[in-house]
């Protein structure tokens, strides 16, 4: 690691490490830029939910990038928000193809007949989500069973590991207190709010302002473009491991 902030600036180096915390630990599911946290046992007993919780607040405090990768519905729920879930694209979720289904159904349910095929069909299922209330619920009381069942998926079913993340935090300085203090100016730090900029959409920005050809300044120029293209490859993260992986072995 001094070998590689000899060569990069701080912040550079916090980059890849918020790259190799979303994709190297298994802690993450689901589509890049709506990830959620995965349930697994095993990386728990390991503490890497810590490990990622300590590693992504330590990139925070010292000026460096956040994960920038959570679903924006579970960044809330995190910091103990109220999050309607009712509308959240299910294919987001990581659950199974069956899970799903039955999560539709709620959705779909808009009859009395479908209510009771539901309850007959779906009932114990929806209880073991944490809504045993499903037996007594009418039509009315439909978006608030279904906002617990997905409640259940991204958030209570895995709330051990989004404590022990949440504990990695704190063990810097108590940062997620903070976090969850002023959670709507840290929103862009957790979670994708917008569109990627890419190194041709920044190039797209300039204009490149030539010195004729064949003038003194024409070779500086030509390098300093292609160091500059250079660099914004490297940052946009298409090369990360491959920098990552010479410099760990220098």
């Amino acid at each position: 690691m001094y070998a590689i902030r000899n060569k990069f600036p701080l912040t550079f180096c916090d980059r890849l490490l918020m790259l190799e915390v979303q994709s190297s630990l298994g802690i993450f599911e689901g589509r890049p830029g709506e990830l959620f946290f995965s349930y697994d046992l095993q990386a728990l007993d390991q503490n890497k939910f810590y490990t990622a919780g300590k590693l992504t607040a330590w990139s925070i405090i010292h000026n460096g990038p956040g994960l920038r990768c959570l679903n924006n519905s579970l960044f809330a729920l995190m910091c103990n928000q109220e999050v309607d879930l009712t509308n959240l694209d299910l294919g987001l979720l990581p659950i199974e193809s069956d899970d799903q289904s039955k999560i539709d159904q709620i959705k779909t349910c808009s009859t009395e007949e479908d209510l009771e095929t539901l309850k007959q069909v779906c009932g114990d299922w929806i209880a073991g989500c944490g809504v045993p209330t499903v037996y007594t619920a009418n039509l009315q009381d439909l978006p608030r069973v279904l906002n617990r069942v997905v409640a259940h998926f991204i958030f209570h079913r895995v709330a051990s590991m989004i404590q022990q993340f949440t504990a990695g935090m704190n063990s810097c300085g108590r940062f997620w207190d903070l976090v969850k203090s002023y959670w709507r100016q840290f929103v862009p730090v957790f979670t994708h709010t917008g569109e990627k900029l890419t190194r041709h959409k920044l190039l797209s920005l300039f204009i490149k302002a030539r010195s004729e050809e064949g003038s003194n300044r024409w070779e500086m120029e030509e390098s300093t473009l292609y160091l500059f293209e250079d660099w914004l490859l490297a940052i946009e993260g298409a090369w990360y491991c491959k920098i990552l992986n010479y410099f760990l072995a220098l």
